[in-house]
């Protein structure tokens, strides 16, 4: 069991007791980013949207240098604002 003190979005930081170390990165240490939403760094270019995301059907998951975001397809509109879900703007 490890105890790691991670910065929080509030720019505070917060106590996290975990069992996993952070994964070895394979890239140098120049392209290593730390970010608020975790205690772990990545790479830069990671694939937030591989580690699982909310995008339902008719929204795409679009990678961002700091995590993703769902993206509706042509042809479709957002039924929320963070699109997760969208809908058909014509009929066929």
């Amino acid at each position: 069991m490890r105890i790691l003190m991670c910065p929080s979005q509030e720019r505070s930081m917060h106590r996290v007791i975990t069992t996993d170390p952070c994964p070895q990165l394979n890239c140098p240490e120049s392209e290593q980013i730390a970010l608020s939403s975790r205690c772990c760094k990545v790479c830069r270019g990671h694939d937030f949207c591989l580690e699982g995301h909310g995008c339902m059907e008719h929204s795409d998951c679009m990678n961002l240098e700091a995590g993703d975001c769902c993206v509706c397809k042509d042809g479709f509109r957002p039924l929320r604002d963070d699109n997760a879900y969208c809908e058909g703007t014509t009929w066929l």
